[in-house]
């Protein structure tokens, strides 16, 4: 990838300079917060940081699972991210299933047009990681994140194309 031709300051610290036809959005305005619940029909899915929003099924090791009663749970569909108990330490995860999670996750949906994969990449930076543990709460060792907290993070938005070509190169290195 060729360097931009010019730059500008983000007045974020986590981020630096950017090109100069990226913009700089607030979570809350690229992605919502999946709330839908009653969905008793849906496969059960569990959130990992080695292989992101997973069916629970298809784990090797064995977590809890919810008695009889699963309406509480929260929708995911496939191109939701989700935010974990353990997001302060990698990442948000992306989901490339449909299911359901604990209502301790917080599943996410695009309210823009982006590249998925571009923000799997940017959800685990170690610059976005570091600014999450900013916001994190909670004294156990699997602190939480709101959707509220989220929504005030400033998060990069280039141009969509510049998205898929990031994220091409990524897979490629």
């Amino acid at each position: 990838m060729n360097p931009y031709t010019s730059y500008k300051e983000s007045g974020i610290e986590w981020v630096g300079y950017l090109p100069n036809k990226w913009e700089i959005i607030k979570g809350k305005n690229l992605f919502g917060h999946r709330v839908q619940k009653n969905n008793i029909n849906e496969l059960l899915l569990s959130v990992t940081q080695d292989k992101g929003v997973v069916r629970r099924d298809e784990l090797d090791y064995r977590v809890w699972n919810p008695q009889d009663d699963t309406s509480t749970l929260k929708l995911v569909l496939k191109g939701d991210f989700v935010i974990s108990l353990r997001t302060f330490e990698g990442g948000i995860e992306l989901s490339n299933v449909r299911g359901i999670v604990s209502t301790a996750y917080t599943p996410l949906f695009p309210k823009k047009d982006i590249s998925h994969h571009y923000y799997k990449y940017l959800f685990k930076s170690f610059g976005f990681i570091t600014e999450l543990n900013t916001i994190t709460s909670g004294i156990r060792q699997g602190k939480n994140i709101s959707y509220d907290d989220f929504s005030g993070l400033y998060l990069l938005f280039p141009p969509l194309q510049e998205q898929q070509q990031i994220s091409s190169y990524l897979d490629h290195k």
